[in-house]
């Protein structure tokens, strides 16, 4: 029993911050429902989590293939259950400012540049 406290109490932890399993394709969902609503082609979303967060939310760096390839760097978060990118909330950053032109550059060559 007692190994077992210290594991459900980092379970909770982290379901309660946003960072279940979960999580990442949750945010990736809201994404590709938001894009398709604009009438937007998505072939594929894949979010991964940033370990840097916005507004109390877990933030996610997402890549998003429209195809051809055209790949899009996003920065999703998902806060008070509603889906928020760095388009709207320019402040919201799913990577750290040494690494932003590594991760742009990383989100143009695709998964296997990473």
């Amino acid at each position: 029993m007692g190994r077992l406290v210290p594991v459900l109490v980092a379970a909770v932890a982290l379901a309660a911050c946003g960072g279940g399993a979960d999580a990442p394709e949750a945010a990736a969902n809201a994404l590709r429902d938001r894009l398709e609503a604009r009438s937007l082609s998505v072939r594929s979303i894949g979010c991964v989590a940033s370990g840097l967060s916005y507004e109390g939310a877990v933030s996610y760096r997402c890549t998003v293939n429209f195809g051809d390839p055209h790949l899009v760097p996003y920065c999703a978060a998902l806060v008070d259950g509603g889906l928020v990118t760095d388009r709207e909330r320019p402040g919201l950053r799913c990577y750290r400012p040494e690494d932003e032109a590594r991760y742009r550059a990383a989100a143009l060559l695709g998964p296997e540049g990473r």
